[in-house]
């Protein structure tokens, strides 16, 4: 998460449908947290989306490899950030 490294940015968040169980184990090895439920119609099914939100101190504690995303900078203003 480039992103909270920059200084701007607070919190990332992120959802995965219930059933996902290895994106889920990916994103608490990250640091995320549990954030609630989003229920959504989806081909006239319901479907359950586990929300997860990851701050800037839990990023920095879990936080064990170097992380870098190419292509970032142009997306930055998107978010809410200036791009350097």
């Amino acid at each position: 998460m480039p992103v909270l490294d920059r200084g701007g940015a607070e919190e990332a968040t992120f959802a995965a449908f219930e059933d996902n169980h290895a994106s889920h184990a990916v994103s608490r090895k990250l640091g995320y947290r549990h954030d609630g439920l989003e229920r959504h119609v989806i081909r006239g099914a319901m479907t359950v989306d586990v929300r997860l939100r990851l701050s800037r101190a839990d990023w920095g504690l879990h936080r064990t490899t170097p992380v870098t995303i190419e292509g970032l900078e142009p997306s930055l203003p998107m978010l809410g950030l200036p791009a350097s």
